[in-house]
């Protein structure tokens, strides 16, 4: 066994099971024929940049790093098409609006989602400042945040049509779909765009 083959086991194992600690890393290792020492779980953890992240059932469990961004990133996304109704830039700050009473929400979800590139939010009724960080252009982010607001064929689990914020109509696939006994309000899907 060569450090090259450990590790790359290290990576798979981290990625299939839900592992917290040295130990049991340790563990599962010599599960599958590795004899290792504390030491070299250690320093293997440290060369392959190892995080602990928050695994579904609360737990801190250790993950590749760059695991989560894609994961993090897509909960903005779908965070944003849920909530978000337009999205403009000013200054180095991008004014995201809601409709009336979801704007806490959706900030809690970009500031979950942790983007690289937002500072933080500030959230009122129905607008969200979000503070670009420093050598991000405010510019950049509003189409990154508007980007989530193109129209996709967006579904349940059970491959039913998500249900848009209520008494709004949501671009499903070809389809507009609104609540029963209402007319079609301007879709979710639709952004304003501007600078200011």
């Amino acid at each position: 066994m060569n450090r090259r083959e450990r590790q790359t086991a290290i990576l798979r194992l981290v990625r299939e099971q839900a592992i917290s600690t040295q130990s049991e890393l340790a563990d599962a290792l010599r599960g599958n024929g590795y004899e290792v020492v504390q030491t070299t779980i250690s320093r293997d953890v440290a060369d392959l940049g190892l995080v602990k992240v928050r695994a579904p059932s609360g737990r801190l469990v250790y993950a590749a790093p760059g695991s989560t961004d894609v994961d993090r990133l897509r909960a903005i996304g779908a965070a944003m098409r849920r909530y978000a109704i337009g999205v403009e830039s000013a200054g180095n700050l991008v004014v995201v609006a809601t409709p009336s009473g979801y704007a806490s929400a959706l900030a809690q979800a970009i500031d979950e989602g942790a983007h690289p590139g937002i500072a933080g939010t500030l959230a009122g009724d129905n607008t969200i400042f979000v503070a670009a960080r420093e050598g991000t252009p405010a510019a950049g982010l509003r189409d990154e945040l508007a980007g989530y607001l193109v129209e996709h064929d967006v579904r349940e689990p059970d491959g039913s049509p998500t249900s848009p914020l209520p008494g709004r109509a949501a671009r499903v696939g070809a389809t507009t779909w609104a609540p029963a006994g209402q007319s079609p309000a301007p879709p979710l899907g639709r952004t304003r765009v501007e600078s200011v």
